[in-house]
């Protein structure tokens, strides 16, 4: 799987367990208890960790309390061990996943698999839809295959899809490209057969007839 840092985790549990999710995650919030997520606003979404081994069993009951407002936020449950009485409950409250402790790299790298395509489903209004059901993530910036397998995209090549989505279907002059990837550098040396290869890169990457140019116009990124 390709390492994807997400935006923020809010996570309930013991801080040695939070250090194996770091590498993932840009910011992590750490909770004392499930109770504390309480106090956020639950009217935006948020991807949640949430500990059930705490002694008073609070963990339900507070994704309970959460969904009865809140249906787009990410909700994982931890536990030491499987408690199938807790996954019959927890089926009807959508969750995202389980992990089990001690957390183990292949099975966090699996959860986030499913997290990444619930955030796809769910951020319809932050994706621009492509041609053969591919689509692009404008807030993660991460594109996705007709069945939300990421395809993984080099740092220039996100560069570049950012810039072509925030003009998408629109044509974008070589130069302005140049200077949002390369910055000064495009302007002390010619970047043009740089950027001719970057795009060439990219286009296998994508649906045929996505990205397209026109001389003297430049590039457009076509969306449905």
């Amino acid at each position: 799987m390709q390492t994807l840092k997400l935006n923020k985790l809010i996570f309930s549990g013991q801080k040695n367990e939070v250090l194996k999710l770091n590498p993932y995650f840009k910011e992590i919030i750490y909770l004392k208890n499930n109770q504390e997520i309480l106090t956020f606003p639950l009217n935006e979404p948020k991807i949640i960790f949430l500990n059930c081994d705490e002694k008073n069993n609070t963990c339900i009951n507070i994704i309970k309390e959460i969904r009865q407002e809140d249906r787009k936020s990410i909700i994982v449950i931890t536990s030491k061990e499987k408690n199938q009485t807790l996954f019959v409950e927890a089926l009807s409250l959508h969750l995202s996943g389980y992990l089990q402790k001690p957390f183990k790299k292949d099975d966090i790298e699996a959860l986030l698999a499913n997290i990444v395509q619930d955030l796809a489903h769910l951020s319809n209004d932050k994706k621009i839809q492509l041609k053969e059901g591919y689509s692009f993530n404008i807030e993660q910036l991460t594109l996705f295959d007709d069945k939300y397998n990421i395809i993984k995209l080099t740092k220039n090549e996100t560069k570049l899809m950012q810039v072509l989505s925030n003009e998408k279907n629109n044509y974008i002059r070589s130069e302005t490209i140049e200077y949002s990837i390369w910055e000064e550098a495009s302007l002390e040396q010619d970047c043009n057969q740089r950027l001719k290869h970057l795009i060439y890169c990219l286009r296998k990457k994508l649906p045929k007839g996505n990205l397209i140019n026109a001389y003297n116009l430049g590039y457009k990124f076509i969306s449905y």
